[in-house]
């Protein structure tokens, strides 16, 4: 008698149990249902899409076309000599290479330039103003100022090729470097 009571009891805790489990499945499921449904009825969307291509085609726009990698790789590297002269940085190296395999998802061709040299904060933020107001996409991905006996700089500057023959899609003429 006593371990059927047990037994009763034991049943009822795991149908008790499956039943909340059940329920909790139901109301994530409806709450899900809701949200689908409020989503269908948004009017955003086309708003949405065409704000996002207009982003993606200045993007495009300032991604660097060339014929070549050896190409691109010297232009790239005259542009930023000629930013860094109109700044006024003093001397400084510079190497630049093309990245073997890029591990952005769009797979474009990436190129990356290593600055260094003495540090001069003045000269050094308005090279940055005109890399930002360059019209190619120039990323600086490191920054490292070592304020030592001898000031300087150690930066990264990484930028994009644009695919082998695309263009942007608005049909502006591409421009070339």
């Amino acid at each position: 008698m006593l371990v059927a009571a047990i037994l009763c009891i034991a049943l009822w805790f795991l149908t008790d149990d499956a039943h909340r489990r059940k329920r909790q499945e139901i109301d994530a499921a409806a709450q899900q249902l809701m949200e689908l449904r409020h989503l269908a009825h948004e009017t955003e969307w086309r708003d949405r899409r065409t704000a996002v291509e207009h982003l993606r085609l200045q993007l495009e726009g300032r991604l660097w076309v060339a014929d070549s990698e050896a190409l691109a790789q010297a232009n790239f590297q005259d542009a930023l000599v000629k930013l860094a002269g109109t700044s006024g940085m003093p001397s400084f190296d510079i190497r630049v290479e093309l990245v073997a395999n890029p591990a952005n998802a769009l797979k474009l061709r990436q190129m990356s330039a290593s600055l260094s040299g003495a540090f001069n904060a003045e000269a050094l933020q308005r090279f940055l103003a005109a890399m930002a107001r360059d019209e190619h996409l120039l990323v600086v991905d490191r920054l490292h100022i070592e304020l030592a006996a001898s000031p300087r700089f150690d930066m990264l500057v990484t930028t994009y090729l644009r695919p082998t023959g695309a263009t942007p899609r608005d049909g502006n003429a591409a421009r070339r470097t």
